[in-house]
């Protein structure tokens, strides 16, 4: 399977992994910047949550090709255990007590406009903050080409100053809340290319994408060359932690793109995004290997 492909030019994830949540765990490893997270190999049983999760109400499930689901802490060990009977689960961290946050910032960056059009809350509202220096998308730029692509980063804050306000409602993307410092925002995910599920994001990822011209011949010349390198980056990271490695292919020739498949036993069909084989631990800013 080829890493990218030229003809046509592509502005959204050049292969499936890039839109897994493959694509979180790389993030948080390469930046040391996320919530608490855990990547769960299928067939894995819990007959507890980790202490890690204790301290949060409110966690997110995400079953392999799925959407994600908040759900009640309380509640989650059974669901948990019934999903992976039958696919991988990513679990993470939400919320303690109340809503969590989300922010999105949009791509490619400016940040010099001081109509900070890269900044779009939940609710769609535009917001004076400076998530697009935080020093985790510092880290991740020297990865992903934020100039020639387009899309979004979802920032989360779980922290305590926001869930234990009395008397108020949840700042849920309220436009009043003041970010004063980095340290309760934390990445959650990464998506390239145009964002549907929300007009205003739409509109400011479409604005950025027209005043930066990244349709043009240049721009997307540069952006293909930037994908492989981001796709081997995430494929190398997949392959180091399975058990089964993802292995170069054979026929890959001096120049041409390189490709991967994932060695298997004759007869079995794997999914396109390859399932995890280890159980993988994101907290206090380091991934390691646990077994549960």
């Amino acid at each position: 399977r080829t890493v990218s492909s030229s003809s046509p030019f592509h502005i959204g994830p050049p292969v499936p992994e890039v839109n897994s949540v493959w694509l979180k765990m790389w993030m948080y490893h390469i930046t040391g910047c996320g919530p608490v997270s855990f990547l769960l190999a299928k067939g894995t049983r819990l007959l507890h949550l980790p202490p890690e999760l204790y301290p949060y109400d409110r966690l997110m499930i995400t079953t392999w090709g799925h959407e994600s689901t908040i759900v009640n802490t309380s509640n989650v060990l059974m669901a948990l255990n019934e999903a992976l009977s039958h696919s991988a689960v990513l679990l993470q961290a939400y919320s303690k007590r109340n809503e969590a946050e989300i922010v999105y910032v949009t791509f490619p960056f400016d940040k010099t406009d001081d109509n900070d059009l890269n900044h779009v809350d939940e609710e769609g509202g535009s917001k004076k903050l400076d998530l697009v220096n935080h020093p985790s998308l510092l880290k991740l730029s020297s990865f992903v080409d934020f100039d020639h692509s387009c899309g979004y980063v979802t920032f989360i804050n779980s922290s305590k100053q926001f869930s234990e306000r009395q008397g108020e409602s949840p700042p849920i993307c309220s436009s009043n809340v003041e970010i004063n410092s980095f340290e309760d925002w934390q990445l959650l995910d990464m998506y390239l290319g145009v964002p549907l599920f929300s007009s205003e994001v739409n509109k400011h990822t479409c604005d950025l994408l027209l005043s930066r011209k990244l349709c043009t011949e240049q721009s997307l010349t540069a952006l293909t060359d930037s994908h492989r390198q981001l796709v081997l980056h995430l494929l190398d990271f997949i392959s180091e932690h399975q058990v089964v490695p993802l292995a170069e292919d054979d026929y890959c020739g001096p120049g041409e793109a390189r490709s991967f498949v994932c060695q298997q036993m004759p007869g079995v069909n794997l999914p396109p995004v390859p399932y995890p084989t280890r159980n993988l631990m994101f907290s206090t800013n380091s991934l390691t290997e646990i077994t549960v």
